[in-house]
């Protein structure tokens, strides 16, 4: 992780998108971050506790899919969110969808 520019926080859910970038989910700081494969950060969303769209509590893990839908369980606030990206459309997640 320290190569991925992480180097301190605890990360609970992690996976690669079509892309090969990384998409992680830290507990700690109620976070999820997107890295280029190459280490750079290029998007992060939430940071703050909260019950608000792209806010976390206690996100758990992180699952993408072919179609670009990026998909958070945020755990403490009994949900999934739902995040959708354009292919090469990094930085920005765009699109929320609340699913409860």
């Amino acid at each position: 992780m320290r190569s991925a520019g992480v180097t301190r926080g605890f990360p609970r859910g992690i996976t690669l998108d079509a892309y090969h970038n990384l998409l992680l989910v830290s507990v700690d700081q109620d976070v999820l971050k997107v890295y280029h494969h190459n280490g750079n950060e290029l998007c992060t969303v939430g940071g703050q506790r909260g019950t608000g769209q792209g806010q976390f509590d206690f996100p758990w893990g992180v699952a993408v899919d072919t179609a670009g839908h990026v998909f958070v369980a945020d755990r403490d606030n009994d949900r999934i969110q739902v995040f959708h990206y354009p292919p090469h459309s990094y930085p920005q997640i765009e699109n929320f969808i609340d699913v409860q």
